[in-house]
This record gives structure tokens, C-alpha cells and sequence, in this order.
């Protein structure tokens, strides 16, 4: 592949010079993302800086950009928030392709129930509009520096996914520069955000697609109307078992699945790590925390959706706890401070308040499993936290295991989403490749249930990744994937750096057969 470097100039009489940046304070702004990718690699400095970052300001400037690269085959990397644990950081030889000047509401059809965006608004502006005209704040990942861009790459888990699903859901279509600078529009079947039985579902090709298949210029998301009523409550558990069961009974009764938008449960270990927040000690009783947040077009509704939630409940031994506060208050708590609470871990779990140290990257292992294998699931999960000093001592150094919240995200399965806190410092052998070994462990243990390895981070150590995609897709699978890219980015242009790791010209790969 040429280098840009070399081109720079074209690209600046192309795009502008205010729009292209070739310092090293900027491209290093540009190098990290969320990625625990950059924990493997020695010379992260260099093999994650890109050549070039562009600021594209509108739709003419992506085509311009990505005709460019076409021309001289040089890799893209489009970000947005960079907050995605895959696909997003940078990379040596690339040019880095910002969206965050395209932050712009062009649209919004209130009779229609959609908002037309640009890709780099942030999804918490997005939100804070939306919720001022009574409307559902529909995109909504934990980290609310996302950019809705990002969420095209990724197929965001959002908080209300079960209701109104993740982001292949609340997007209805997106307009799309492909690797060959053409503009399209995809829907579901048509050009438009409304469904037709005629042509191919191509939205849902693009979203998920971690930029292998081109850059999203223009987004249409779908606007409900929130309801009259909110209320939040939580139930507490003697075991883990009992509170997931009660969960997926939540997400399948045929009340509370349409009014129970969103569960979350979390096991003591994790309650343990609040206390760096709150400063108290989960009462003893508690080894399982559920806490929800459901609506009702009435407070009649709502009374009939909590006596309903109380029933379940029970049944599996849940109850409210004298020593915490009311569920009403409580729940709401556990709800609005959670974002605080999960990226503060990630800068004072273990002795770092009181060593001083700099704090970890939070790296998720997020997978999904089948409610009939959740009870297995969660005795294995629990033997991999116990065991995880012994069987993995070159990381365990280095990091810390908890074992995850599980929220409702279907009717079918229920995702699990478990951190790994680790140090951003270090690097050796030994830690490498203890690392991997764990996600290895850990998708084997997942396939052999049933399940899929990753619902949204899509994170796989590079190094296994081809292994571990045909854990999730298979082998045809996993064929059918490198065909689309092929007839979509022949010249290997869009993000060729994750998903297919036959290509040599990635720097990382490179790194890796030489030992670094």
C-alpha cells in the first residue's frame, strides 16, 4: 500500500487544510481507543499511531477521503466516540477518519416518529433533545460519549433493549459511502426507513460491521413516544441463580415483557466494588442485587406491573432489605448512578487508592447464553473467578476478574457482561499470552453452552480472532464474511485491520510473528 504521507498534499487540496493533520499531538489524540488490543503489543506507541487524521465535515469530504484512499490503496479507519473496544483505534500506515464535526440534528419528523442525524452526534445530545419533546431516549449504551456513528459499527446494546431492542432495531436506514465512494441509502429492502419485501435487508449488513464495509454519513432513528409512567424497584437474593431466573421470568411473562424495559443483576462481587463509590458494605444477606425500571400509561398500570413483579419475585425468594433504602428511591439509584459507578472500578479497583497508581483499562467479556443453560453458566463463570490466580497467574498480576451483571436483552437468552480490570502499563510474554488463553477458555466454555462469545464489544484478542469469529459464524460462515468484504472493498481499504486477519499488511499481525 502507498503512503499517505507522500500524497499529502493531494488530500489537503481535496478536503481543505483545516480538515487534515499530520502532527504527532493529533495522531496520538487518534491512536487509543477502548481497545484492550493495545495491552498486547510492545511498541504501542508506533504500531497504533496513524500516518494522517482527517476531520470530515460532510458527506462530499467522506467520499473525497475514501475515493483518495481507493485510489492509492491506503487503509481508513473511521471513528466516533472511541470508546468501541474493537475496530476503532488507529493504526500505522492509516489515516484516521474523525466524524465529530458531523454532530448535526438535520431532521426530526415528530407525525413520523424519526430523527434524521449526522454520525458524530454524541448519543447523550441526541438524548437530552429527544427527552425534552417527550420522546424516548432510544439510543442509550452505557457510555454516553458515544457517537450514533458508532453505533452503525457496532450494534450498540442499548438500556432499553428489551423493549425497543439494539441499535439494528432503532436505526430504520442509513445512508452509506461505500469503499468506492458511491452514496447509497439501505433500509430494509428499500432506500427508505420503511421495510419492502423486494430487495435485500442491507441496513442490517452495514450495522455491526466495525467500518469493513464503508462510512455512515446520515442515520434515521426511530422516535417513540415515552409513556405516561416511570417507576424503578429492585429485589434482592440469596443467590445468583435465583435473581437470573427471576429475570428471564421478567423478560417472558406477558406483562411484564411489555412493560419491564430494562433489568439488570448484579452478584455480590461487583456490589463489593461499589462500596468504592458509596463507601458502605453491601448488607451481608444480599449475593444478588435485580434492579429495574418499568412504565405504564397509568399509575393503575403501573400498580398492576409491580404487584406482577412482586409474584415472580417471590417465587424466587426475593425481597427488599431493611437496610437499604426504599425501592422506589433505591432502584433509581442503582439505575441513574450506574455509569459512574462501572468506570470508577476501572480507576480504583484493587490497590490503587491507596498505592496512588494509575488506573486500569476496563475490558468486557460479554456473552450470551441461552436461558436454559444460564444456571451452568453461572457455576462455571464463578470457577473461572475462583481459579483465576491459579490458572492464570502472568495476568492475574496484572489485573482483576468480576464477574458480570446479566441484563435482559430477549426473550431467548440473557446477555452477561463481566470486566476485566486491567493495568494499561504493562507489557510482557507471560501477560500476553495468559490473556489470550483466557478468552480462549472462556469462548469454549461459552460455545460449549450454547452460546456466543460477544453481544456487542466484539473484542477478540487479534491474535485469535479468525478463531474465535468461527466459534460465533462457523466455517461457511466465516467464508460468506470474506466475500462480502471482497465484493464490497476489493482494495482492502475500509478498516482491514479486524475481522480478517489473513491480510499481511497489518502491522499489528507483523508485530506479533516477530515476537513483539
Amino acid at each position: 500500500m502507498s503512503s499517505v504521507v507522500d500524497k499529502i498534499k493531494e488530500l489537503k487540496d481535496s478536503l481543505g487544510p483545516n480538515k487534515v493533520f499530520e502532527d504527532k499531538a493529533t495522531r496520538i489524540a487518534h491512536r487509543m481507543a477502548h481497545s484492550p488490543e493495545i495491552l498486547l503489543h510492545k511498541d504501542r506507541t508506533n504500531d497504533f499511531l496513524p500516518d494522517v487524521v482527517v476531520y470530515v465535515e460532510d458527506t462530499d469530504d467522506v467520499v473525497n477521503t475514501v475515493k483518495f484512499a481507493n485510489k492509492y490503496k491506503i487503509p481508513l479507519i473511521p471513528q466516533g466516540g472511541k470508546i468501541s473496544t474493537e475496530g476503532s483505534q488507529g493504526r500505522k500506515g492509516a489515516i484516521a477518519v474523525s466524524t465529530i464535526r458531523m454532530d448535526k440534528i438535520l431532521e426530526f419528523d415528530e407525525e413520523n416518529k424519526w430523527v434524521v442525524v449526522e454520525p458524530g452526534i454524541r448519543v447523550d445530545h441526541l438524548g437530552e433533545f429527544l427527552e425534552k419533546r417527550g420522546h424516548c431516549r432510544i439510543e442509550w449504551p452505557l457510555t454516553r460519549s458515544a457517537t450514533v456513528g458508532g453505533r452503525i459499527g457496532t450494534d450498540g446494546y442499548n438500556r432499553w433493549t428489551g423493549r425497543w431492542g439494539r441499535s439494528k432495531d432503532t436505526i430504520i436506514a442509513v445512508e452509506m459511502v461505500l469503499p468506492d465512494g458511491n452514496v447509497s441509502v439501505f433500509g430494509e429492502g428499500s432506500n427508505k426507513p420503511l421495510k419492502s419485501a423486494l430487495g435485500f435487508n442491507l441496513k442490517d449488513l452495514f450495522i455491526g460491521s466495525r467500518g469493513t464495509l464503508g462510512i455512515a454519513t446520515k442515520i434515521w432513528i426511530k422516535t417513540p413516544k415515552l409513556p405516561a409512567v416511570e417507576s424503578f424497584g429492585y429485589r434482592a437474593f440469596s443467590s445468583m441463580e435465583d435473581a437470573v431466573k427471576t429475570q428471564i421470568e421478567l423478560s417472558t411473562d406477558p406483562l411484564t415483557s411489555a412493560w419491564v424495559w430494562r433489568t439488570t443483576q448484579a452478584p455480590r462481587a461487583f456490589l463489593e466494588q461499589g462500596k468504592i463509590v458509596t463507601g458502605a458494605e453491601p448488607p451481608k444477606e444480599i449475593i444478588s442485587l435485580l434492579d429495574f425500571n418499568f412504565f405504564g400509561s397509568s399509575e393503575k398500570m403501573v400498580e398492576m406491573v409491580r404487584k406482577r413483579i412482586d409474584e415472580i419475585a417471590k417465587k424466587y425468594g426475593g425481597f427488599l432489605s431493611d437496610k437499604l433504602p426504599g425501592e422506589e428511591q433505591f432502584g433509581k439509584m442503582r439505575f441513574t448512578n450506574r455509569d459512574i459507578a462501572t468506570n470508577v472500578q476501572a480507576a480504583f479497583v484493587g490497590t490503587r487508592p491507596k498505592t496512588g497508581e494509575r488506573g486500569g483499562l476496563w475490558t468486557p467479556v460479554d456473552s450470551v447464553i441461552p436461558n436454559s443453560n444460564v444456571p451452568q453458566y453461572l457455576i462455571e463463570m464463578n470457577k473461572s473467578v475462583r481459579e483465576f490466580e491459579s490458572r492464570y497467574p502472568g495476568l492475574s498480576k496484572h489485573a482483576v476478574y468480576i464477574p458480570g451483571l446479566s441484563i435482559n436483552c430477549g426473550i431467548n437468552y440473557l446477555f452477561f457482561w463481566e470486566s476485566l480490570i486491567v493495568d494499561v502499563p504493562v507489557f510482557s510474554r507471560e501477560f500476553s499470552n495468559d490473556y489470550i488463553q483466557f478468552y480462549k477458555d472462556h469462548a469454549n466454555m461459552v460455545n460449549r453452552l450454547g452460546g456466543t462469545v460477544s453481544f456487542v464489544h466484539g473484542y477478540a484478542p487479534r491474535e485469535i480472532e479468525e478463531e474465535l469469529i468461527k466459534l460465533d459464524v462457523g466455517e461457511q460462515g466465516y467464508e460468506v464474511m470474506k466475500k462480502i468484504k471482497k465484493a464490497f472493498d476489493p482494495n482492502n481499504i475500509m478498516n482491514p485491520y479486524v475481522r480478517f486477519t489473513e491480510y499481511e499488511d497489518d502491522p499489528i499481525i507483523r508485530a506479533i510473528h516477530e515476537g513483539r
